[in-house]
C-alpha cells in the first residue's frame, strides 16, 4: 500500500446465511430449516511499516554519506572514520520548495540486512548513489546494488575529490555504468568535507525528483501454491476416522444447520457432489465412521 486512502482487502467475510423463507415450497409452506452465515478467511497479519523517502542516499562503507546527509539536511547522522557507523536509516529533510524527505540507508553487511533495509529505498523517487573516488571497491558495491535492484533515476555523486585525482576512475566507472545499464546517469562531484558541491548537488537532486517516474507494484501470486490449496486432502486419523482439510469446502459446509433433517441431507449431497465421497472411499472409508471436517464432525453412511 503505497498511496492514501488506498484499501486493500486481506480477509473476506462470509456469505450470510439464507432465512427458512428462501427454502419455501409448494410442498413445504413453512419450512423449518436456515442456513447459518458462512465462515470468513482468518489469517494471522503483520504489517510491515516502510519510511516513504524521496531520496535514498545509498553507497559502501566510508564512502561519506553521512557527512553528506548532514550538509544536505537538518539530520544529525554519526560521522567517524571507521566503516559501518551508521547502524539504522537516518532521516533527513531538505528544506526547499518543495521539501524533500532524504534517507541514507546504512551499507548492507549481509544478505539479511540488504533485505531489512530494501523495503525502505526501493520506493524512493530518487537514488544519490554515493562513492569514494579513492576506493574501487566502493565502485563495485554500488554496480552490484544497481544491478540486483535494477534502480533507476539515479543521480551519481563522485565524493571525495579533493582527497585524490578523480578523473580516470570517473571516466572508468561511468564506462562501466554505461554497459550495465545502457545509459548514463546524471553526476556530480563533491567533497563533504569541505562542501565543494553541494549546491550543484541540491540543483541535481531537484532536477531529477522533477521528472516523471511510475512505480509499478504488484501482489505477488503463487498459482501453483492456490491450487494446491484449494484441493481437499483427506487423512485416515490414528484412531481410524478420517479428516477432510481444506478451507473452500469447510466455508461452503459452514452455513449448513447440521442440527436439523434438511441440514444432514444437504451435507449428504454437497459431500456427494462435490466428489468428497469418491476420495473418502478410496481412503478406505466405511459405512458408521466418523468424518471431520473443520469443526464439524459426522457419521458416513452409504447410499443404499
Amino acid at each position: 500500500m503505497i498511496s492514501p486512502q488506498q484499501e486493500y482487502i486481506i480477509a473476506k467475510g462470509g456469505r450470510g446465511g439464507r432465512g427458512n423463507v428462501h427454502f419455501k415450497s409448494s410442498t413445504n409452506r413453512s419450512p423449518r430449516y436456515a442456513e447459518w452465515g458462512e465462515i470468513g478467511d482468518e489469517k494471522s497479519i503483520v504489517l510491515d511499516l516502510s519510511l516513504l523517502l524521496d531520496v535514498a542516499i545509498l553507497g559502501a562503507p566510508n564512502s561519506g554519506k553521512s557527512l553528506l546527509l548532514n550538509k544536505l539536511t537538518n539530520a544529525q547522522a554519526e560521522v567517524d572514520i571507521y566503516p559501518y557507523t551508521t547502524k539504522s536509516l537516518v532521516p533527513g529533510v531538505l528544506k526547499n520548495d518543495p521539501p524533500l524527505v532524504l534517507g541514507e540507508i546504512p551499507s548492507f553487511r549481509d544478505t539479511q540486512e540488504n533485505l531489512k533495509y530494501a523495503k525502505h529505498f526501493q520506493r524512493a523517487r530518487v537514488f544519490v548513489l554515493v562513492l569514494d573516488v579513492s576506493s574501487a571497491e566502493s565502485a563495485q558495491w554500488l554496480l552490484d546494488i544497481i544491478n540486483r535492484y535494477s534502480l533507476k533515476n539515479i543521480l551519481i555523486v563522485f565524493n571525495k575529490v579533493d582527497l585524490v585525482s578523480s578523473e580516470e576512475f570517473i571516466k572508468e566507472f561511468l564506462s562501466e555504468l554505461i554497459e550495465l545499464t545502457g545509459h548514463q546517469p546524471p553526476y556530480v562531484k563533491t567533497s563533504a568535507e569541505s562542501g565543494e558541491g553541494i549546491v550543484e548537488l541540491k540543483q541535481a537532486l531537484y532536477n531529477l525528483y522533477a521528472m516523471p517516474i511510475a512505480h509499478v507494484f504488484e501482489v505477488s501470486k503463487d498459482n501453483k501454491f492456490l491450487e494446491e490449496f484449494q484441493l481437499p486432502l483427506v487423512i485416515k486419523l490414528e484412531s481410524g476416522d478420517f479428516e477432510i482439510k481444506s478451507h473452500e469446502i469447510e466455508k461452503s459446509l459452514s452455513s449448513i444447520n447440521i442440527d436439523t433433517r434438511r441440514g444432514i441431507q444437504l451435507l449428504q449431497k454437497k459431500i456427494r457432489d462435490s466428489g468428497l465421497e469418491k476420495l473418502l472411499i478410496k481412503k478406505g472409508i466405511k459405512p458408521y465412521d466418523r468424518v471431520k471436517i473443520g469443526d464439524t464432525w459426522f457419521t458416513y453412511l452409504a447410499d443404499e
